[in-house]
């Protein structure tokens, strides 16, 4: 009888040795993705904070867009 426990216990040390390397594999594919989409999303961040144009809402409730200027810059008409 303690012949035949043994004969079934045999096999499932390989296949935990294999679980756990797919389980391995998984993980680290996993992780390459999240840190692909971290870099996507910092680039794209990145790129909307280099933007020289952006929304501004007036007193009425109306958005406009407005643009980065030198501080002195005004329209002629306002001179």
């Amino acid at each position: 009888m303690t012949l035949q426990i043994k004969r079934l216990q045999a096999p499932l040390l390989p296949e935990a040795k294999n679980l756990l390397a797919v389980c391995f594999i998984c993980l680290t594919a996993f992780n390459s993705l999240i840190f692909l989409l971290t870099l996507f999303t910092a680039f794209r961040v990145n790129k909307i904070a280099d933007r020289k144009t952006t929304f501004a809402q007036l007193v009425n409730g109306e958005t406009i867009y407005i643009s980065e200027q030198d501080r002195n810059w005004r329209y002629p008409a306002v001179i």
